[in-house]
């Protein structure tokens, strides 16, 4: 697999800057150019205070058939992204321990620290697997993202991620507000026959990683600073910069080639890049294009929120297959958008950074003013683009 996601990485690459080849203008001229060709011509492309970066592959008889970048290596804060390889390593775990997708975990606390709401969950409610990926990745809830953290632990899941070749992959937190170091600890739990509760599948000792990792794998930059004031603990806005130094970090491409993985897993001739079940796979890739309401009976989600690219006229069914996240003023989005048939197609990443006011932590972004109008705009372009 690693090979083979070099392979791939190497190719959007290469596609990537075939627009300015025989050209002799500087990297930054040449990040422009694709601006220029693609006709992005507004404001938050081209201003660098909204961080602007995406990648653009298209997608012909199930085989890449160009793609195109533009500011890749900015920072960016992943958020509800993360929720994508954590769930494309849950499923590879459960496959090899052949615990099936309805079995029943069951969390208990050690030392707990922060919100231990996803424990309380899954003692009173009996939550299936299944069930915590559909809100995991449609409804984009928190708490059974930090269940399925706990269950899979930061080494395991950094492990395997680094192992097929994702670089870059930062994952060592979930979103349960602990210290630093109080991420690298895991709750223990127990698995369920979801047809005999009283049946333990799998039980799994708590864990404990070593701290000295932090130090190993970040570096403090001011680059992950951001803002000119930011809301403290106590919900005070106080002078100086946010700091998102030691979060979690993804890097767009590998995001956008885990989605390759994920929608065409056999696009590198016969290497299979996950292990996971053809079911597994299929409900997968089928979550990512179901809306909230599709989920819940009632609900108080506004699907619309969801999805940043939807609704584009051409495309299988009216659905776009996405993942989006929103924190601090990151709006960032990667999607599939099928046309004329599912092996065509056009694979979109992208993050714009929207904080007008400068203060970071508060809540206050231009996600509906700024980023979905933008994602919108950008799309119409990359579709031009597929289509030419």
């Amino acid at each position: 697999m690693k090979w083979g996601l070099s392979l791939l990485l190497g190719l959007l690459v290469s596609c990537s800057h075939s627009q300015s080849e025989g050209s002799s203008e500087t990297h930054g001229n040449e990040e422009v150019s694709v601006l220029d060709s693609l006709g992005l011509d507004m404001n938050v492309a081209r201003n660098e205070e909204y961080r602007f970066q995406f990648l653009a592959t298209s997608i012909k008889e199930g085989k890449v058939n160009k793609s195109v970048s533009y500011g890749t290596g900015k920072y960016y804060y992943p958020a509800s992204l993360v929720k994508l390889p954590a769930s494309l390593v849950l499923l590879e775990i459960l496959n090899e321990k052949d615990i099936s997708l309805d079995a029943i975990p069951v969390f208990d606390t050690v030392q707990a620290c922060g919100s231990v709401s996803f424990v309380e969950i899954s003692q009173q409610r009996n939550i299936s697997f299944r069930k915590m990926l559909k809100e995991l990745l449609v409804a984009s809830d928190n708490h059974f993202y930090n269940a399925i953290y706990h269950f899979i632990t930061p080494q395991e899941l950094n492990k395997r991620l680094a192992a097929k070749g994702f670089k870059g992959v930062k994952i060592y937190r979930a979103f349960t507000g602990c210290d630093l170091t109080d991420h690298l600890r895991t709750y223990p739990c127990k698995v369920y026959d979801d047809t005999d509760l009283s049946t333990v599948l799998y039980e799994q000792a708590p864990t404990v990683m070593d701290s000295s990792i932090l130090e190993e794998v970040y570096e403090f930059t001011e680059e992950r600073l951001f803002g000119s004031k930011h809301e403290n603990a106590d919900g005070d806005i106080v002078d100086g910069p946010y700091d998102l130094n030691f979060h979690i970090e993804i890097p767009l491409e590998q995001v956008h080639a885990m989605m390759l993985s994920l929608y065409f897993p056999r696009m590198q001739g016969n290497l299979k890049d996950w292990n996971i079940r053809s079911k597994d796979l299929l409900f997968l890739q089928d979550l990512l294009g179901m809306y909230p309401s599709e989920i819940r009976t009632k609900h108080n989600l506004e699907d619309f929120e969801y999805k940043y690219v939807r609704n584009i006229e051409g495309h299988a069914e009216g659905r776009t297959f996405n993942k989006l996240g929103l924190s601090y003023g990151f709006a960032s989005e990667t999607v599939y958008v099928p046309m004329e048939g599912f092996a065509n197609g056009i694979l979109l990443s992208y993050s714009v950074y929207v904080n007008s006011n400068d203060i970071v932590n508060d809540g206050e972004y231009d996600y509906e003013t700024v980023a979905r109008p933008f994602a919108e705009a950008l799309f119409k372009r990359v579709l031009e683009w597929h289509k030419n």
